[in-house]
């Protein structure tokens, strides 16, 4: 019977206006809720690495350091230009720094392009020491062999081969979405194993309309803006209970964040 559950899919207040949660909070819920290991995903940023390391070994829970980044692919045959989220946990030493070249590179393509991404030639380049964490599939349609997702999926499981995950996102336990059923359609096509995860952006539940404000902010509206992109109120801080209970037909995606969790054996040392 599955008994733990880590959370591998965690903004904190250095990604900007997406997340108040601060590392100490972060690293607080997880050691109150016995997880063995918590990872910290901020958006094309590593920013709060060193902190997020330091606390967590102070707490004695593992830190899995990774970011959440866009990839940018090209796919000829279609003649489509398409940015991804793809969500990235370190492995060892060599994936910190391929991980910090990728980061890095996002930066330059804002100064020179106006927007942030790295191609996915440079994701390809720069793969060794990475874990990664994909389910960015279109949520409207089913998927089909010759769609683009499908496509990039099969090359990024060529790439990383075992070091490729299929991510897991419910808001209800009871439900199934158009873009879960993409997901399990791809795992059972491709053979790539499934993980469980909550996109963590804020603590508690309660704090869905603060959440709600600082995505207004972001978007420079208000809340009056019927418009507006709206927080998801399931993107809390899930308790491992709550995590079994939502995904309780699903034993080995649930077993996977775990190991997921020892394969992640990097930490970061202060250069000082």
């Amino acid at each position: 019977m599955v008994n733990q559950f880590v959370h591998l899919k965690t903004k904190s207040h250095y990604s900007i206006l997406e997340s108040s949660i601060k590392v100490d909070d972060l690293i607080d819920r997880a050691v109150e809720d016995n997880m063995p290991a918590i990872a910290l995903t901020d958006t094309n940023n590593l920013f709060g690495a060193m902190e997020f390391t330091k606390k967590a070994l102070e707490k004695k829970i593992k830190p899995i350091l990774g970011a959440n980044i866009l990839v940018e692919w090209y796919e000829e045959s279609h003649n489509v230009k398409t940015l991804y989220n793809i969500t990235c946990l370190i492995m060892n030493e060599q994936g910190w720094q391929n991980l910090s070249i990728l980061v890095s590179t996002i930066y330059k393509n804002l100064q020179e392009y106006n927007y942030k991404f790295v191609s996915l030639e440079d994701l390809i380049k720069y793969n060794e020491g990475l874990i990664i964490l994909y389910d960015d599939v279109d949520a409207n349609i089913p998927l089909h062999k010759d769609s683009m997702i499908y496509i990039l999926a099969k090359k990024l499981k060529d790439v990383f081969g075992d070091r490729i995950y299929l991510s897991l996102f419910k808001k209800y336990k009871d439900q199934q979405s158009i873009k879960e059923n993409n997901i399990l359609d791809l795992s059972i096509n491709l053979d790539l194993p499934l993980v469980c995860t909550n996109k963590v952006s804020f603590l508690e539940k309660e704090m869905l309309d603060a959440q709600d404000c600082l995505m207004c902010i972001d978007q420079s509206t208000t809340v009056t803006d019927s418009k507006r992109k709206k927080p998801i109120a399931e993107c809390y801080f899930k308790s491992t209970k709550e995590m079994l209970m939502l995904f309780n037909s699903m034993e080995e995606a649930l077993i996977n964040t775990v190991n997921i969790s020892k394969r992640c054996n990097f930490l970061l040392k202060d250069s000082k």
